[in-house]
């Protein structure tokens, strides 16, 4: 990111779990190679990878950067926004997956 003027970002979709988990992991490859085996496409107006599956997609031009102690924020001038026709966004809270339906996936 720190080298990168743009950047996308891919509103995951309460099925794609298994998308959150690999991205969480700090194992997962640095770079490019982190998207390898992951359904993207490339954003119309950065190139950006946008994940396929999502709920939305926002693609971003650097702004700011800010210091956050430790680690850097990036904060970006949206260029376009698309969302798909239906499904419940994830979300993740002390660990633990939620739904837009406020339910846990991860438990019974």
């Amino acid at each position: 990111m720190e080298e990168a003027d743009c950047f996308a970002v891919s509103v995951l979709d309460a099925a794609q779990r298994d998308v959150a988990r690999r991205f969480a992991d700090r194992s997962r490859p640095p770079g490019a190679a982190q998207f390898d085996g992951v359904a993207c496409i490339a954003g119309s107006r950065t190139g950006a990878p946008l994940i396929g599956g999502a709920l939305a997609w926002l693609e971003c031009r650097r702004w700011r950067t800010y210091d956050g102690g430790d680690h850097l924020i990036h904060v970006g001038r949206v260029l376009s926004v698309r969302r798909a026709p239906h499904g419940d966004a994830l979300m993740s809270f002390e660990g633990h997956y939620l739904t837009g339906g406020n339910h846990d996936p991860d438990r019974p």
